[in-house]
């Protein structure tokens, strides 16, 4: 994946998921979705997600957004639906 990618997919998380909105926390997730070579990725990113707050990249399933089961609420059941909704559109826009 390509770091101006990742900085896309880190925008929605600020935007839709509460994360960090500093450039140094865009650039260590773009650095590391770059950079990973696992089939498995796992970032914790928090935000109004909380502790578990999470984005996943498989080569099996769209990127991902979630939480621990044991914190998830209504309104954070929201946040991830709409956090992932745009994590769908930015993948199926990608060549």
């Amino acid at each position: 994946m390509s770091e101006e990618i990742a900085r896309k997919i880190y925008a929605i998380l600020v935007k839709y998921a509460g994360a960090k909105d500093d450039d140094w926390a865009a650039r260590d997730f773009a650095h590391y979705l770059a950079h990973e070579s696992h089939q498995f990725i796992e970032y914790r990113f928090m935000g109004l997600l909380g502790m578990g707050g999470k984005f996943y990249a498989t080569h099996a399933q769209k990127w991902h957004v979630n939480c621990y089961r044991e914190d998830m609420t209504e309104k954070r059941q929201v946040i991830i639906t709409s956090t992932n909704n745009a994590l769908s559109q930015l993948e199926d826009a990608q060549p």
